[in-house]
């Protein structure tokens, strides 16, 4: 007859290796994926992308368009000469 000790001990071994197989399955996997390379294939992407670039260039425009309005009405106030506007806002008369 097996004893008990050697019962135990043979169980626990055989359970242990049961654990050390089954724990490549649970183990982290990782990759790499382009987002990029998966948003261009899809069409609503590159439509929705033409249209925000659209929408970025309006207001960079409008933006150019504002800047060169407030330095005209600073140079007329200050009555700086046109060329020395930036360099007077930023580095003092």
């Amino acid at each position: 007859m097996v004893s008990m000790k050697k019962l135990t001990i043979l169980t626990l071994a055989v359970l242990g290796i049961i654990s050390l197989f089954s724990m490549k399955s649970f183990a982290q996997r990782s990759g790499v994926v382009d987002g990029n390379k998966v948003l261009e294939s899809y069409s609503e992407y590159a439509a929705a992308n033409t249209k925000l670039q659209g929408i970025i260039k309006s207001w960079q425009d409008t933006l150019g368009m504002m800047q060169k309005a407030a330095k005209g009405q600073i140079r007329q106030l200050f009555q700086i000469p046109r060329d020395d506007v930036h360099r007077t806002l930023w580095q003092g008369r």
